[in-house]
């Protein structure tokens, strides 16, 4: 497995070298500016030198101040980043995904439970087989209509 996981971070690796090279090889500093300082020079040696994959926010920082389209953060990085990322951290079939969107992936959403759809036919078999119930439907209808509110409004305190 170990071989497995340097090919996969070496592959992201040799492409992020590549890319810095066609950048002109900025100075860390210099990215760091260009990053808005959202990640330090330390922090963007440590992802040219991993001995694992970067997180994925500072990676995806970093190719954004290298001048990489978006369109190529989505296609060729993402995957690329997961691929090495699932070797070293592999995804259990239970674990739920977290954090930020893509603004492109906005359209691959559930509208029943607010799921990221990778597999829209294995994604529809799940529904099938597990129809949710009682609170946690209407907890995955707040998820699906964050506008709508759940909880009842509790009173202002008076004084």
């Amino acid at each position: 497995m170990a071989e497995s996981v340097d090919k996969d971070l070496n592959e992201l690796l040799t492409l992020l070298r590549a890319t810095y090279r066609r950048a002109q090889e900025p100075s860390l500093r210099e990215i760091s500016r260009l990053c808005q300082r959202r990640i330090s020079p330390s922090t963007i040696s440590r992802i040219f030198n991993a001995s694992k994959p970067p997180k994925w926010r500072n990676l995806e920082t970093l190719l954004d101040a290298l001048g990489v389209d978006p369109d190529d953060l989505e296609q060729i990085w993402y995957p690329l980043w997961a691929k090495a990322q699932n070797k070293v951290n592999p995804i259990e079939p239970g674990d739920r995904p977290v954090g930020r969107l893509h603004p492109r992936q906005a359209d691959k959403i559930c509208e029943e439970c607010g799921a990221l759809i990778g597999d829209a036919g294995k994604h529809r078999a799940y529904h099938a087989s597990n129809r949710p119930t009682g609170h946690v439907e209407r907890g995955l209808r707040a998820i699906v209509q964050p506008g709508r509110r759940t909880q009842p409004r509790v009173p202002a305190r008076t004084r």
